[in-house]
């Protein structure tokens, strides 16, 4: 009988566990803004500016969200009396700014690449604007340092080492803290999941030791963007225990997958599919980011649209803490 008992409580302490580490994830938020890029730009949200006018339109979303991800292109162009809408909103809501950044500098290679820029100072420039706006920023995000200045292969690559990754980011990293000294750093798409994992994980290993070298801090957070159709399962909570090692954060994007034939029911789909399988899977994981950098969903707003973007973070909490999926 004290046997039976015994393994009663375990299991019902593992239970609590697993609950407590589940309420204890936070979700982060980065939906698309309405920000004019030009014509070859084709993501924009035209609610955007609602989320911050109207938020009775997602006010449950807003109770679940820690952070909100806004975009380096808004952040240096957008108007000023907008961004001080935007973050004094976030403020009130007391919800972390996080402030996206393509932040590697390159030389002779490149040009046309996401997160590398060619002007050195520019990633600190967008932060001096926003501190002379008086904005308060507590996440800057650095757009896949390593994995567009190191992994990627096809024109303009860089092919840098890890360790010379880590040294011109240093720059990025000291000029940001010249506005915001208390800023937390997260690698962005970190892409360790798309690589081998005899690759990917001693390469992790040798970036997280680099960026500490080169900065003389640990990264704050790692947020890993996985492909969905690659076997995630098995390199994700790896990554996590390296992360965690090293005292980093982890992290994983909520997303699906775009192309011609995808529609916003497909989109949402997926995404709860997504959203499923990482609750399923026990990722040892600190956040989770629910984005989309797609065509799709169109709409951010309503929450209680099944088809917009804030509804999947009701939706994640909701299958997080009920195992089951809440009726539409």
């Amino acid at each position: 009988m004290r046997a039976v008992f015994t393994a009663i409580a375990a299991g019902l302490l593992t239970l609590s566990l697993t609950a407590s580490a589940a309420s204890a994830q936070e979700v982060w938020f980065s939906p698309p803004d309405d920000h004019p890029r030009g014509k070859q730009h084709l993501i924009s949200a035209e609610d955007y500016s609602r989320l911050f006018e109207h938020p009775e339109e997602w006010s449950s979303a807003t109770a679940h969200v820690r952070a909100f991800g806004v975009d380096m292109s808004l952040a240096i162009d957008g108007p000023e009396e907008k961004l001080r809408r935007i973050f004094g909103f976030l403020k009130d809501h007391k919800i972390a700014p996080n402030v996206s950044l393509q932040s590697l500098y390159t030389e002779n290679c490149g040009r046309g690449i996401e997160g590398l820029v060619t002007v050195q100072h520019f990633p600190g420039d967008v932060l001096r604007r926003l501190k002379r706006l008086g904005l308060d920023v507590t996440y800057v995000s650095l757009d896949g340092p390593l994995g567009f200045g190191h992994t990627y292969r096809g024109k303009e690559e860089c092919r840098y080492s890890a360790r010379e990754v880590a040294r011109r980011l240093a720059y990025t990293v000291r000029d940001v803290r010249s506005s915001y000294p208390n800023a937390k750093f997260v690698d962005y798409e970190g892409d360790f999941t798309y690589l081998p994992q005899d690759e990917a994980m001693p390469l992790l290993r040798e970036w997280l030791d680099a960026y500490r070298a080169e900065t003389g801090t640990e990264l704050d957070a790692l947020g890993m963007d996985v492909d969905w159709q690659k076997p995630w399962r098995t390199s994700a909570p790896p990554t996590a225990d390296i992360l965690h090692a090293h005292g980093v954060k982890a992290g994983i994007f909520l997303d699906a997958a775009g192309g011609p034939t995808v529609t916003d029911e497909s989109w949402m789909a997926e995404a709860e599919r997504n959203a499923r399988d990482i609750v399923t899977a026990k990722l040892p994981v600190d956040f989770v980011i629910i984005a989309s950098w797609m065509m799709h969903p169109k709409r951010l707003l309503p929450e209680s649209d099944p088809l917009a973007l804030t509804h999947l973070v009701d939706w994640y909490e909701h299958y997080k803490k009920t195992g089951a999926a809440p009726a539409h």
